[in-house]
């Protein structure tokens, strides 16, 4: 019956782009991460597996090491009186550069990556008005360049999503690639914990 009602309420995002040649939609779950999401199941040579490796659900070739896998979703951990604009500011802006620190801001992302769901918030780290001109030059020089570290703005499509309605407890940080994603973003959903 569970996994009745998670379809059920999956089938309207999922809808909304059809599975790649070969594959259909069907549920994923992983309990130790208290996420569900619909991905793409496939035959032949476009069959792929999501497995969890920590706080991470990663993307592999059937048979694959988990650890040789793409990371598609990270899961986060905050305060539940935090604001979450300061629980990435927290946990990600250490681990930048002093002069990606200065000219980065976390900003809302939906206008970019629309959330699908209006109880789920977007955000991105971008350069600011300061750093936008430097920022610009270096990934024109240097074509990929993270110019707001590893989980800012990038030539790769990726961002936060914030579930305050499932929990205030945690938050995501997606990544959806280049390609059509063989998840679909829209329908994660994260148990309360």
């Amino acid at each position: 019956m569970r996994w009745f009602l998670f379809l059920v309420a999956l089938t309207s995002a999922s809808a909304q782009r059809k599975p790649e040649p070969g594959c259909q939609w069907a549920p994923w779950e992983s309990d130790e991460l208290g996420l569900k999401m619909m991905v793409q199941k496939c035959e032949g040579s476009s069959a792929r597996e999501f497995k969890v490796l920590n706080n991470k659900v990663r993307m592999v070739l059937p048979g694959q090491e988990t650890v040789l896998g793409s990371v598609v979703v990270e899961v986060w951990d905050k305060s539940g009186r935090q604001n979450i604009q300061e629980a990435i500011n927290r946990r990600f802006y250490p681990k930048m550069t002093s002069r990606q620190q200065m000219g980065c801001d976390v900003v809302d992302g939906s206008e970019a990556f629309p959330p699908g769901d209006g109880s789920k918030q977007v955000f991105q780290i971008v350069p600011n008005a300061i750093y936008k001109g430097e920022a610009e030059k270096l990934r024109e020089s240097e074509p990929g360049a993270d110019v707001c570290g590893l989980y800012g703005i990038s030539d790769l499509a990726r961002y936060f999503e914030y579930h305050p309605g499932e929990t205030k407890t945690r938050f995501l940080f997606i990544r959806l690639g280049t390609d059509k994603p063989m998840f679909d973003q829209h329908s994660i959903e994260l148990a309360g914990k």
